[in-house]
C-alpha cells in the first residue's frame, strides 16, 4: 500500500501489542496529538496502518508456528528415543501442552511411583492422534 511513518510502525505494535487500549489511546501512545486522537478512527483505519498491522501479524504467526512445529519434532525425537514408558508419558504430557489439548494420559503408578501400566502401543497411538491435531493453520 502506501508508504510507512515512523508513527505508523509505533501504532501498528501498539495495536498488535496492547488490544486493550482504545483508539485514542493508541494514538496518542503512538505520538499522534490530543486533536487526531479525539477522532481515531481516520487514522487507525488509514490502508498503510491495515496493511502494516497485517504484515506483523503475520510474521507473528509465523514465528509461533515454526517454533511450535520445532518443538512438536523435539518432542518425537525425545518419544524415540524414550528408554522407559515413565519417560514416554513425560513426553505424551508435554506434546498435549504443546498443542493445547490438557488432556494428559492417565495412568496409574505402582508402590514404588514408577508409571508401568502405559504400554508403548498406546503412546504410540496417543502421539499418532497429536501428530494429525499438529495443523498450522490451528495457530492461526
Amino acid at each position: 500500500m502506501g508508504a510507512y511513518t515512523a508513527k505508523h510502525e509505533v501504532l501498528a505494535d501498539i495495536l498488535i501489542l496492547e488490544p486493550d487500549l482504545s483508539g485514542g489511546e493508541a494514538l496518542l501512545k503512538a505520538g499522534y496529538s490530543k486533536s487526531v486522537a479525539l477522532s481515531p478512527g481516520r487514522v487507525i483505519q488509514h490502508p498503510s496502518v491495515i496493511d502494516l498491522v497485517a504484515q506483523k501479524r503475520l510474521k507473528i504467526r509465523q514465528s509461533i508456528e515454526f517454533k511450535v512445529a520445532h518443538a512438536h519434532e523435539m518432542l518425537l525425537g525425545a518419544f524415540e528415543a524414550s528408554q522407559n514408558s515413565t519417560e514416554m508419558v513425560v513426553v505424551v504430557d508435554a506434546l498435549c501442552k504443546l498443542h493445547g489439548l490438557y488432556e494428559p494420559l492417565t495412568h496409574s503408578t505402582n508402590t514404588s511411583g514408577i508409571k508401568r501400566s502405559v504400554g508403548r502401543k498406546v503412546l504410540m497411538e496417543e502421539v499418532a492422534r497429536l501428530e494429525r491435531k499438529c495443523d498450522p493453520l490451528f495457530y492461526i
